[in-house]
């Protein structure tokens, strides 16, 4: 007798449904990756999210208002999902001579810039210079 496979929980459901494999769970799971790729076209974040860091991924689902996937992390599938729905919609722009939105200047300042190694120490220092420019004094009159 063959049994059920197992949730990735790995503790069988009672009913011994593999509820991770429903047509139902697949459909959730489009919703989930379109609602994400429309979050990241938004943002001018590119197809570069499906090979990005997990955690950056995780902040950007969290920041699209859904639940992260259980999946997370270079080339998983959910992420590959949303890769190729924003390779899509770059064509689509292309051929409909769109202008789609400013790309970001990376993936992980659009998504948290208080994550950014890379843009982080670059803006603190521009704030920095800033902070010194003395400023043209108002004359009231």
């Amino acid at each position: 007798m063959a049994h059920a496979a197992h949730p990735p929980t790995g503790k069988p459901s009672p009913t011994g449904i593999d509820y991770a494999h429903t047509r139902q769970a697949e459909i959730r799971r489009a919703q989930k990756a379109r609602l994400l790729a429309s979050w990241c076209y938004d943002r001018g974040i590119g197809p570069g999210i499906g090979v990005a860091d997990g955690a950056v991924q995780r902040v950007a689902a969290r920041a699209a208002g859904v639940s992260p996937p259980h999946q997370n992390g270079a080339h998983s599938p959910p992420w590959t999902s949303v890769a190729h729905l924003l390779e899509q919609r770059a064509l689509w722009d292309q051929r409909h001579e769109r202008v789609p939105p400013p790309p970001a200047p990376c993936i992980t300042c659009a998504v948290d810039p208080e994550l950014c190694t890379r843009c982080r120490p670059l803006q603190l220092m521009l704030d920095d210079v800033a902070d010194r420019v003395p400023q043209p004094e108002r004359n009231s009159r």
